[in-house]
């Protein structure tokens, strides 16, 4: 399934009045939408230099493929924050955070 990034004006409703996940690693905002839309963020001033914000994002993107590859999630627009202790993380302590995301939605 293939997923577009939010439109600009959808970060700022998001981040107004959109819910909010934390864990040490990222912080999820998300509101139900039409389709699935989902963006990755990492900050220069929480995560530092170019190098360290792209390895950020990718370990987001990545960690959010493995998981979401035979879910099937109601229409939301996401967005996946990297927080600063990101970059001190190993992958598959990404995918146990990001998993938390998951579990939350199908509680609620």
């Amino acid at each position: 399934m293939e997923y577009q990034p939010p439109e600009q004006e959808a970060y700022a409703r998001l981040y107004k009045a959109g819910k909010r996940f934390s864990t040490g690693i990222y912080k999820a905002y998300w509101l139900p939408g039409n389709r699935t839309e989902v963006a990755f963020v990492a900050s220069s001033k929480v995560i530092g230099n170019a190098v360290a914000r792209n390895r950020a994002k990718r370990l987001l993107r990545e960690a959010w493929r493995r998981l979401n590859k035979n879910k099937s999630l109601p229409p939301r627009t996401i967005v996946l924050s990297a927080a600063r202790e990101i970059n001190k993380s190993s992958f598959t302590e990404v995918i146990a955070e990001l998993e938390k995301l998951f579990i939350a939605w199908a509680v609620k």
